[in-house]
């Protein structure tokens, strides 16, 4: 569950900004990604009251959906940044699929069990609360002792069993909203998505040049 916290929200709503602003030179804050700054500000600091007139649970991780090049991944960057350094509270470990998949293809599937426990000197400590950028892809599918497997599939549902049984969340980014992602995943694993997160757009075309 994310944490509320007493703040002043002009003042960090700027350092925010600041934070993007340091990843990337120039970034623009503009009609098409306002309304989701401000969605994933308010989130993360936990603001109750506005998360529920906009139907936003701080119960549930976040599932931020745009199209390629619309800067989900340089404003998850900026919130771990934000949550970790200025907050220090909310925060969480950020992971690429694509890097965890090509892990699973070297190590196996038991990689994927840091995902349910933070790793810390070798000692199983509490299960991590993370992000994993990017999901949804054509390579998602490894085979594993001669098993075709989808290892995001298998992530959602290992980062599913951690949120019943712990209440720890799981945020993720897509180009791909729920209701087309059956050409990627199972029903049920859609359904277990759905459950475990918000879902929050990003409108706008391509910012890369």
């Amino acid at each position: 569950m994310i944490k509320s916290i007493s703040l002043e929200p002009i003042k960090h709503k700027n350092i925010l900004v600041s934070i993007l602003n340091s990843i990337v030179n120039g970034f623009e804050i503009d009609n098409t990604n306002k309304d989701t700054i401000n969605k994933l500000f308010n989130y993360f600091i936990g603001n109750d009251e506005f998360c529920k007139e906009n139907g936003i649970s701080l119960n549930k991780g976040i599932l931020l959906v745009g199209g390629i090049g619309t800067g989900k991944t340089i404003l998850m960057k900026a919130i771990k940044k934000y949550s970790g350094e200025i907050l220090r509270a909310n925060s969480f470990q950020s992971f690429q699929a694509s890097e965890i998949i090509d892990n699973v293809n070297i190590s196996g599937v038991k990689y994927l069990e840091e995902f349910g426990h933070l790793l810390n000197e070798r000692k199983i400590a509490n299960p991590i609360t993370c992000y994993i950028d990017d999901i949804c892809s054509k390579n998602e599918k490894i085979k594993n002792f001669g098993t075709e497997i989808n290892v995001i599939e298998q992530l959602i549902s290992l980062r599913y069993n951690i949120f019943s049984r712990y209440n720890k969340l799981t945020h993720f980014s897509t180009n791909i909203f729920p209701a087309e992602m059956d050409k990627y995943y199972d029903e049920r694993i859609i359904d277990r998505l759905i459950e475990m997160c918000n879902v929050i757009g990003l409108t706008g075309n391509s910012r890369r040049v």
